[in-house]
């Protein structure tokens, strides 16, 4: 897979998750196999960019729901892709259900990152897409203001 393709779901993604130089180069390694797992000295050397560099854009990819955790007790942070991003390598339509309006990625139901527009709630992969999409959208509402909801404290 190459960062060129102009179909529209992988054009709204990089649009709006790799926006750096460095953000790109880190997806170009992570675009390989769905199925490995990454820590950030692998992918820093791959990429050859610094640990610190490559730690910062796997945390953010994560936050944006692109990769997932999958440490094991006592070893270094470790991630690999969403299964949901699966369109991301085959170049598949996303899996139904609701959409970031900013990236067209996948939003998990239990997203902490919601806003009300219009009167219906919209759900967002990650609070940079929910920041983009109220800059693009301040002032053009009035009577039903943009209401973001705190993450629900998890146990």
């Amino acid at each position: 897979m190459t960062s060129d393709r102009q179909d529209t779901p992988f054009a709204q993604f990089t649009g709006a998750h790799l926006t750096s130089e460095i953000q790109q180069v880190v997806f170009r390694v992570l675009a390989g196999p769905q199925d490995r797992v990454w820590t950030a000295t692998d992918v820093a050397r791959d990429a050859h960019v610094s640990d610190h560099e490559a730690d910062l854009v796997l945390r953010r990819f994560k936050a944006a729901g692109i990769l997932e955790r999958v440490d094991e007790p006592g070893s270094p942070r470790r991630y690999r892709w969403r299964p949901q991003m699966a369109y991301l390598h085959d170049g598949s339509e996303p899996p139904p259900g609701r959409h970031d309006p900013v990236c067209g990625m996948p939003v998990p139901t239990d997203s902490p990152h919601l806003a009300e527009y219009d009167g219906r709630e919209i759900g967002f992969c990650s609070l940079s897409c929910l920041v983009l999409w109220r800059r693009q959208h301040r002032g053009r509402q009035r009577p039903n203001p943009v209401i973001v909801r705190r993450p629900r404290n998890r146990q």
